[in-house]
C-alpha cells in the first residue's frame, strides 16, 4: 500500500466522510514515466497540463482534482458513486495513455482508491488484476481502446429524417410568462428498430438511445452557442433508464464528458415517472443529473394525491404532459389547478406539455405555468431556432383535438 503526503486542501478533498464514500481516487502517470524514460523530465510539465486539461473539461463544478505528487492526480467527485468515479478516473487515464503513447493496455493503468488519511497522509489501495478488468469491462473498454464490449447491443443513430436507428427532433416550448420561444425539447425517436426479445435487450436499446439523444443535443447546442445563437436545451430522460444503475452511471459519464460552457442552458428531465416514487429517490435522481445543468426538472404522473414529494428535492421545475397523462375535463381543471398552485408554493418553475387548444394555453399562463409546449406554438423541427419573441395573441386559434375537453 502507497502512502502520499496529504496538504490541507488535499485533506478537505479526501475528507473522512468522503473516503466512507469512496469516491475519492489517484490516477497514476508511472507507465507514461516508464515508456518515456530519461525524457520524462523535458515532457512532465505538458502531461501535466495534459491531464489537468481533460479533467477541468469532464468534471462537474462540484468536483475536485489537485496533483499530489510527480506521477500522480488525486480525483474526488462528492456527486458520484464509488463505481461511477473509479470508472470516471479511469476513462480519463485510458485517454491520457492513448492520445500520448497512441495505444494503452488495461493492465499498465495506474489507478488506485483513497482508503484514508491521519495525521496528514492518506493511504490509498491499488486497483489492479481482475478487479481492473472488470472495472474496464464495466467502463467499456478494451485492450485496445475505448470501444463497446461485444455484450453491448448498440443502437444505430441517425441525423433527424436518417433511415432506421434514432432521429431526433427539437419541439420548441413557450415561455408563457415572457411571451416568447426560449426552450427546445430533444426527443429521441426509434425507427425502424425490431421489438427487442427481451427485456434486458429493450433496456440496452433504451439506453443507448438516451445517450443518443443527449449526445446529438449537446452537439447541436454547441454549434448554435459558437454562432452567438442562445436558447435552452431540454432533454427528457426516462425514469426507467436513470434508475438502473448501469443507466445512471453511463449518463453521468456522457454528461462529465460534455463542455462545461454547455451547462447554464441545458435542462435535464426526469420523465415518465410512476406513481408513489418518495422524495428521497426524487432528490437522489436529481442530485445526479444537477452538477451538469442549469436545473432539472420532474414530468409527473397525472392524478397524484399531492406534490408533496417534490417539496426539497432540489427540483427546477414540475409538470405533466397531456399525451402521457390522459387528462380530460374536469380530472383535468383539477390537475391543473393542483400543479401550479404547487410550483408556486415550492418557489419552482412549472410546465405542461402538449396543450390541444388555444383556450387551454390562454388559461394555463393565467394560472402562471412557465413553459408550455403545443402544436400551435410549433411542431417539432429537425433543429432548433435562436430566441424569438412570440405573443399570445399571435398564437393561432384551431379547435380542440377530438376527444379532448376546452
Amino acid at each position: 500500500m502507497m502512502q502520499n503526503r496529504a496538504n490541507p486542501v488535499m485533506q478537505i478533498a479526501a475528507s473522512a466522510e468522503l473516503l466512507q464514500r469512496g469516491c475519492v481516487n489517484l490516477i497514476g502517470l508511472e507507465e507514461i514515466k516508464t515508456e518515456v524514460g530519461p525524457g520524462w523530465e523535458k515532457i512532465k510539465a505538458s502531461v501535466w497540463a495534459k491531464l489537468e486539461n481533460l479533467l477541468r473539461q469532464k468534471l462537474s463544478a462540484t468536483d475536485f482534482y489537485t496533483q499530489v505528487d510527480d506521477t500522480s492526480f488525486l480525483v474526488s467527485m462528492p456527486s458520484a458513486t464509488p463505481e461511477e468515479s473509479r470508472i470516471f478516473c479511469l476513462r480519463v487515464a485510458h485517454e491520457l495513455h492513448v492520445s500520448l503513447l497512441g495505444s494503452c493496455d488495461i493492465g499498465k493503468l495506474r489507478l488506485a482508491s483513497v482508503t484514508g488519511a491521519r495525521e496528514g497522509v492518506f493511504a490509498n489501495a491499488p486497483i489492479t488484476g481482475p478487479q481492473l478488468v472488470a472495472l474496464a469491462r464495466t467502463a467499456r473498454l478494451d485492450e485496445e481502446g475505448a470501444r463497446a464490449a461485444p455484450d453491448q447491443k448498440a443502437v444505430p443513430v441517425t441525423g433527424a429524417g436518417g433511415k432506421g436507428g434514432v432521429c431526433h427532433k427539437f419541439t420548441p416550448i413557450w415561455d408563457a410568462q415572457r411571451e416568447a420561444v426560449t426552450t427546445y425539447r430533444c426527443v429521441s425517436v426509434e425507427q425502424d428498430v425490431s421489438e427487442a426479445d427481451s427485456a434486458s435487450v429493450q433496456a440496452k436499446i433504451d439506453l443507448a438511445a438516451t445517450i443518443s439523444h443527449i449526445a446529438k443535443a449537446a452537439e447541436v447546442l454547441g454549434k448554435h452557442l459558437e454562432a452567438g445563437e442562445r436558447f435552452l436545451m431540454w432533454i427528457p430522460i426516462a425514469f426507467n433508464v436513470l434508475t438502473s444503475p448501469v443507466g445512471r452511471m453511463e449518463i453521468t459519464g456522457v454528461c462529465r464528458s460534455l463542455s462545461s460552457d454547455l451547462r447554464p442552458y441545458l435542462i435535464f428531465e426526469m420523465s415518465e415517472l410512476p406513481l408513489g416514487v418518495p422524495q428521497s429517490r426524487l432528490s437522489e435522481l436529481a442530485g445526479a443529473l444537477r452538477p451538469f445543468c442549469r436545473g432539472v426538472a420532474a414530468q409527473l404522473p397525472a392524478r397524484i394525491p399531492n406534490y408533496g414529494a417534490s417539496l426539497g428535492a432540489g427540483l427546477y421545475a414540475i409538470g405533466l404532459s397531456f399525451s402521457a397523462s390522459g387528462l380530460s375535463g374536469t380530472d383535468m381543471d383539477s390537475e391543473l389547478f393542483k400543479l401550479s398552485l404547487a410550483a408556486k408554493r415550492q418557489r419552482v418553475k412549472s410546465f405542461v406539455f402538449d396543450v390541444p387548444n388555444h383556450d387551454l394555453l390562454r388559461s394555463l399562463r393565467e394560472l402562471g405555468m412557465t413553459y408550455l409546449s403545443s402544436s400551435l406554438v410549433g411542431e417539432a423541427l429537425d433543429a432548433p431556432m435562436p430566441v424569438k419573441r412570440l405573443l399570445l395573441q399571435d398564437i393561432p386559434v384551431t379547435m380542440s383535438q377530438p376527444g379532448v375537453a376546452a
